[in-house]
């Protein structure tokens, strides 16, 4: 029953929502924008991948922390003690975190010695895309130029 009013909640809030909120879109509200970059060109033209790796080590010391927190909460809890034993739980913690942090830290220092994380690439490490597809390129650039055309100008955009 309980799961059956869960449901009924979900959509019917899905629902009133939907209902309530203004629908007013125009050109620029629905141009494509992504990573904080506006499209202006072709879809050519070469992705900086720094954005993303930059991100994903973020994430990576993100889950790092959280991940740390409840060990060291266990470790220190009273009860555990009691249970296991003092000196064999604390071996086992350490070793545990310090297998963790160790591997997190190696692969941070593999990533800094390959330069990964170097804020600037010289242009001998940009590496181009190479892209092979049974559609002609000029398919591709005849809807570039289709979308080109709706972008949005400074003149254009509604008050």
């Amino acid at each position: 029953m309980t799961i059956v009013g869960v449901i009924i909640l979900a959509i019917g809030g899905a629902w009133v929502s939907a209902w309530l909120r203004p629908n007013k879109p125009y050109a620029e509200k629905l141009t494509t924008y992504e990573s904080g970059v506006e499209p202006v060109d072709n879809a050519w033209a070469p992705v900086n991948s720094r954005l993303y790796i930059i991100g994903l080590v973020f994430i990576l010391f993100e889950l790092e922390t959280i991940l740390l927190f409840p060990w060291a909460t266990v470790w220190l809890s009273e009860e555990t003690h009691q249970m296991i034993g003092d000196r064999a739980w604390n071996l086992y913690m350490a070793i545990l975190g310090t297998f963790f942090i160790l591997v997190l830290g190696i692969g941070l220092i593999y990533a800094v010695v390959k330069g990964r994380l170097a804020y600037f690439h010289t242009a001998a490490n940009v590496v181009q895309p190479s892209f092979s597809s049974k559609v002609p390129l000029s398919y591709y650039e005849k809807i570039n130029e289709q979308y080109a055309s709706h972008v949005p100008t400074k003149h254009n955009k509604p008050d």
